[in-house]
């Protein structure tokens, strides 16, 4: 309790107060000028192995869609516990309960191997499509890698058991969700 209040009075303002400074800082340094669209035109272009953008659209997407179909066994996850403490009848609980171990059990798996290969895919989209314009890629990357060392932690329980509820705390929170979301998604349309 005393940790999710801490976050709620701490770390999220700050959070949100640093996304608006570097997305501020980030549209600053993102010239619209016709011969300063075609300079970051041509470095886009260039990536790692010269290919055209359609290869970073596809490793983009593919990795949009495997993280969006990983985490579909997480939020069925957080909706059967919250189901669970709310139910009143026995019966209802009884469902919810057995929803929730089959879940753990046979859907589960896929979150973990889904995000982690979608994870892989993310880092190959950042490498094929740089952009030197701005920062958001990398903030929205190392988030996400920390989100995924949050979820190691917690698969593993590796270390303290304060520790591990932190993690879980952090991982399974919306706000910090919501923060990678609009990293991803402010980042994206600058580059468009």
């Amino acid at each position: 309790m005393m940790v999710r209040n801490c976050f709620r009075k701490w770390v999220l303002p700050w959070a949100c107060l640093l996304s608006v400074i570097f997305v501020s800082g980030a549209r600053a340094d993102h010239d619209h000028s016709k011969k300063q669209r075609f300079f970051e035109r041509e470095i886009e272009e260039k990536g790692l192995f010269q290919e055209e953008d359609h290869g970073n659209e596809a490793t983009g997407e593919t990795a949009a869609w495997l993280f969006a179909i990983a985490n579909i066994p997480a939020v069925l996850a957080l909706t059967a516990r919250h189901m669970l403490k709310r139910s009143r009848s026995s019966t209802s609980r009884k469902k919810w309960a057995d929803f929730y171990t089959f879940n753990r059990r046979r859907l589960m798996p896929i979150h973990y191997v889904g995000n982690l290969s979608a994870l892989g895919i993310a880092l190959w989209h950042f490498v094929l499509s740089r952009c030197r314009s701005t920062s958001l890629p990398e903030w929205a990357l190392a988030l996400l890698l920390g989100f995924a060392l949050l979820g190691l932690l917690m698969k593993f329980r590796l270390g303290f058991p304060s520790l591990i509820k932190t993690a879980r705390t952090l991982h399974t929170s919306p706000a910090v969700v919501v923060i990678l979301f609009m990293l991803l998604w402010v980042g994206h349309q600058m580059l468009d």
